[in-house]
């Protein structure tokens, strides 16, 4: 009996022990954005270049209490990151790739290929979601003939407390991604000639 016993303690103990060190699934998406004014935009048609290794490419990083949070960027801020470019330029296509023949089979002035990296912390010994998060867009800009235009980045953080994402478990990623979209619209708006 006591083998029993101690064979169930063991079986539970290693259950703990791998759910306390899975992954915790979360959408980094910001949640949409009440409509605004509308603002001047290029009169041009943006391409966007997001390739399928980076849509499907998963991010596993640190979240509280010792476990890990698990999210697609690309897949999540996909149509984000159109959305703004919409928001800069009359017209916005979706490439499949990111040379002159495939911008040009679009007639696209100008081509976007972001390449996105994210950061997650917490501090709490109790729960999981990130108390903080970044989110760093790398924007590389081509013309039509695949010709390099220009490269910047921007960097959007987010934080959240318990009281806030008790709710919203991702609240702290959401508000990075928010931030980072904001700050690229600035960005492009800048380059555009348009503030």
């Amino acid at each position: 009996m006591q083998i029993r016993t101690l064979l169930t303690y063991l079986v539970a103990a290693a259950a703990v022990t791998a759910a306390s060190g899975c992954a915790h699934n979360i959408r980094i998406n910001p949640t949409a954005k009440a409509a605004e004014a509308s603002a001047p935009k290029a009169k041009k048609t943006a391409g966007l270049y997001i390739s399928a290794p980076d849509r499907a490419r998963e991010v596993v990083s640190p979240g509280g209490g010792g476990d890990k949070i698990s999210y697609f960027p690309y897949k999540d801020l996909e149509g984000p990151l159109s959305a703004t470019l919409g928001r800069v330029y009359e017209n916005v296509e979706s490439l499949e790739g990111f040379d002159a023949k495939a911008i040009s089979g679009k007639s696209v002035s100008i081509a976007f290929a972001p390449q996105l990296s994210t950061t997650s912390a917490s501090p709490s010994p109790f729960t999981w979601p990130p108390t903080e998060f970044s989110v760093t867009i790398k924007m590389k800009a081509v013309g039509p003939s695949g010709d390099a235009l220009w490269e910047d980045s921007v960097t959007g953080n987010g934080k959240a407390e318990f009281e806030e994402f008790k709710a919203d478990f991702p609240l702290a990623a959401r508000r990075a991604s928010a931030d980072a979209l904001s700050k690229l619209e600035a960005l492009l708006r800048k380059r555009e000639g348009l503030n």
